[in-house]
């Protein structure tokens, strides 16, 4: 049977992403090379928009991405927001908010308007303030609001909570305490990073709303995850494509393991099950 590759789907952190955060030389050549042949990119990530316009702009990702785990879309070419689902409830944003903080957990809120730190010393807030300042460039540098400086969050429009550093004891807590209307998914999307989205909100409904808005067919889609948010998207595509950095119970769900994300993950891919096409 004649393979066909009609789209490309990337998650960025641990996949398309190397160790420096940033887009190797051979993929963003494959990238071009396919984009010249027809093939659809979409950046489909965890982060918040600001969080890959940078990444977008230096690999000519200039299709829409969906971020936050499939939660909205955002284009960078008209710089809006061209869909978004269900909102969390700002109540739910401050009960669970407020739990991380009596029990000394680390947090960020993630909206459409953009991400809250709970302080400027916190781990993943200094991770971020390294990446601001060694990967993104001017205009597309990331703006800091701290939840200690207590922000106004009542016109904010919630898509997404992201809870790093916890250990499974912590999630375990957390899931206990507001899990029990079924209202949330809670998936991991690095070592020790719970994310907390809207009920059916995942990557694999992300890969379905660009497939049905963008007419690019599930089955002719290759798409490249490590984790375990990537584990829906990996079983909607038809060439499910792992890392070999990835979780060893997502490389169940691949067609074929890939070099890690230090190795041109995606270019080494492509020449594996489309070599006519490079």
């Amino acid at each position: 049977m004649t393979r066909k590759l009609e789209a490309v789907v990337c998650d960025l952190d641990g996949s398309l992403l190397n160790s420096r955060k940033t887009v190797s030389e051979e993929d963003r050549k494959t990238i071009q090379t396919l984009k010249k042949k027809g093939v659809r990119f979409h950046i489909i990530s965890g982060r918040p928009h600001p969080f890959s316009r940078q990444i977008a702009e230096d690999t000519g990702f200039d299709s829409p991405v969906s971020c936050c785990n499939g939660a909205y879309i955002y284009d960078f070419q008209k710089d809006e927001v061209l869909f978004h689902t269900a909102l969390i409830d700002l109540e739910d944003v401050l009960a669970i908010r407020d739990y991380c903080k009596e029990h000394g957990i680390s947090y960020l809120l993630y909206s459409l308007e953009g991400v809250i730190f709970d302080r400027p010393d916190s781990r993943r807030c200094l991770n971020w303030k390294k990446q601001n300042d060694t990967v993104f460039k001017e205009g597309n540098k990331i703006s800091f609001v701290y939840d200690c400086d207590g922000p106004d969050l009542s016109d904010l429009h919630f898509v997404k909570l992201l809870i790093p550093y916890v250990t499974e004891e912590e999630i375990e807590g957390i899931r206990e305490r507001f899990d029990k209307d079924d209202k949330y998914e809670f998936v991991l999307s690095e070592k020790a990073v719970l994310d907390i989205n809207t009920k059916g909100i995942h990557k694999g409904f992300a890969l379905k709303t660009l497939s049905e808005r963008y007419g690019f067919s599930l089955e002719n889609t290759l798409a490249l995850g490590d984790n375990f948010n990537d584990v829906e998207m990996l079983e909607e595509a038809g060439y499910p494509i792992v890392p070999e950095n990835g979780e060893e119970e997502v490389k169940e769900k691949a067609c074929f393991i890939t070099a890690d994300n230090d190795h041109d993950p995606l270019t080494h891919a492509i020449r594996k099950l489309f070599p006519e096409l490079l």
